[in-house]
């Protein structure tokens, strides 16, 4: 009887626990879907790119092998709302092959209530 119970109670936990995160999952979707249609298109400028651990640790280990090299950098990049004149800054997983400099512009879409609210292009 006590394992029966034992192993009832985990999978209620279990699909309590996915029920979660489909939920939280389709959350951010309706978000995403959300902005695309009702988001404002802006152009930030690339005021730094950092390069993550891992990528680090990858070209210590791997100098030449790029293929096996996993997400290189993040960038940061900046907008200032011309209306308030207060500035944003906005961080996108830069990904190989798109390699990102100061004064490169990125495409975001903000919320127009809440421009810390984005999603980039």
């Amino acid at each position: 009887m006590g394992q029966t119970a034992t192993m009832l109670s985990f999978m209620v936990f279990v699909i309590i626990f996915i029920a979660i995160a489909i939920f939280f999952t389709l959350s951010q979707l309706q978000w995403v879907r959300w902005l695309r249609k009702n988001g404002t298109p802006i152009e930030a400028v690339v005021i730094r790119s950092e390069q993550t651990r891992i990528a680090r640790y990858y070209e210590k280990i791997f100098p030449r092998a790029s293929s096996v090299r996993p997400a290189r950098s993040f960038v940061r990049a900046q907008w200032t709302d011309p209306q308030t004149q207060k500035t944003y800054i906005y961080r996108r997983r830069n990904y190989r092959g798109s390699a990102m400099n100061d004064g490169d512009s990125i495409q975001i879409v903000v919320d127009p209530r809440n421009p810390r609210r984005y999603r980039t292009r």
